[in-house]
């Protein structure tokens, strides 16, 4: 089956990534397993991205017209419950809340 990934972990498996990464779960699943996840790759390709049913890595909208390329201000793990807010205002002020403070360098480079 294209683009399907299983990940069998014995035990709890704590990885350091890149919360702003614009597919972090994949990036995730290499760091546990490189050899698997590279593995897996080469039969099904390269992983599913996180919008748009696997085909890209922001939506092409949001439900507040909150700007899509905002959301690569957001660690990846909230970017799809923000992309679903209907309030403008709101999803703005979250995006301001969660970078407010944080060092440039976090937001313009892809550490």
């Amino acid at each position: 089956m294209k683009n399907y990934f299983v990940w069998a972990i014995d035990e709890p498996v704590y990885v350091t990534g890149n919360p702003w990464s614009l597919n972090g779960i994949a990036d995730e699943a290499w760091a546990v397993d490189p050899i698997r996840y590279t593995a897996a790759m080469r039969v099904n390709g390269p992983p599913p991205k996180m919008f748009r049913g696997g085909l890209a890595d922001l939506p092409g909208v949001t439900g507040s017209g909150l700007d899509p390329q905002e959301l690569e201000k957001v660690p990846y793990r909230l970017r799809h419950f923000v992309a679903g807010l209907t309030d403008l205002e709101q999803a703005q002020s979250l995006v301001g809340k969660i970078t407010e403070g944080l060092p440039q360098v976090w937001l313009t480079s892809d550490l």
